[in-house]
């Protein structure tokens, strides 16, 4: 289904990467820029972008991270160093004249609030929205996922098409918290966006180097956060990173979404909205 005065764009980053982007809603609004997790696209928030509600009080953004969906798939290791996640967040923040928009980070795509607060000064955030996050690639994965996405994970990397295509199929379902409550063209959509990444995307896209150090400045310096998750969430056990990126964050709010798994966005999306809405000062919730 097309989306009413859906703007969409290719934006060359600082080295060249071609980042694609859509954005849709009132530019007067305050803005949020959202990023997807591994090895999908910004399609995934294709319903958010419907959402009338939230469209009344947000102009919303969506890319895809390089690597993945339409966006360039650069495989050198140069290429994903953390300073080309903050440019290619920059060029898409500048492209729809932004200002201090909110970085909505779901699973990997929140590592790019690292980036952003590692390389980019001042912030250039108004706040972090963090949905059932991997804040950081680093040391912390090995306790925040839980053991049954480990050989999921290793499996979108195998070397045979088969595994890989089963693997796809299996992350996907796994996000859901009743997946098969969901429509078949959510499904459809979100197992089809895996195939514009390949093996090597997906693990340069898992290993690349991070520093968190300026996320935990900003934190203690004030910049706001809006941490989203679910108890059910098959793929990660959310309160490690509660406890271990929250700590630095002065002004933090911790929602648990009931009735959802990972994708908590989708799972329960009223509420998600009514809880982003809250915290970027909008006047009308669910």
């Amino acid at each position: 289904m097309s989306i009413p005065g859906l703007i969409c764009k290719r934006i060359l980053s600082d080295d060249g990467t071609p980042i694609y982007a859509e954005a849709v809603g009132n530019s007067s609004l305050p803005s949020i820029i959202f990023i997807h997790g591994l090895g999908l696209s910004s399609i995934v928030f294709e319903k958010l972008f419907q959402d009338r509600t939230l469209l009344n009080n947000a102009y919303l953004v969506r890319y895809d991270l390089r690597g993945h969906g339409w966006s360039g798939k650069p495989v050198n290791a140069e290429a994903h160093e953390s300073i080309r996640y903050a440019q290619d967040f920059m060029a898409v923040a500048d492209a729809f004249n932004l200002n201090k928009p909110y970085l909505f980070g779901w699973s990997l795509g929140a590592t790019v609030a690292t980036d952003v607060c590692q390389h980019i000064s001042p912030t250039p955030l108004a706040g972090i929205i963090y949905a059932a996050p991997l804040p950081y690639i680093g040391p912390i994965m090995a306790e925040l996922g839980k053991p049954t996405i480990a050989p999921i994970r290793e499996g979108l990397m195998a070397p045979d098409v088969a595994t890989v295509m089963d693997s796809k199929i299996k992350f996907v379902l796994s996000t859901f918290v009743d997946p098969d409550a969901v429509d078949y063209p959510t499904i459809a959509s979100w197992i089809g966006s895996g195939a514009y990444i390949s093996g090597e995307g997906v693990k340069r896209a898992i290993t690349r180097p991070q520093n968190p150090a300026g996320l935990y400045a900003a934190g203690k310096a004030g910049l706001p956060l809006l941490f989203l998750y679910s108890h059910e969430d098959a793929q990660l056990d959310n309160e490690v990173a509660v406890n271990e990126v929250g700590c630095f964050f002065e002004n933090k709010k911790v929602i648990v979404i009931p009735r959802s798994g990972h994708a908590v966005f989708h799972d329960n999306q009223s509420r998600v909205v009514a809880e982003i809405i809250s915290f970027i000062g909008g006047k009308t919730a669910h």
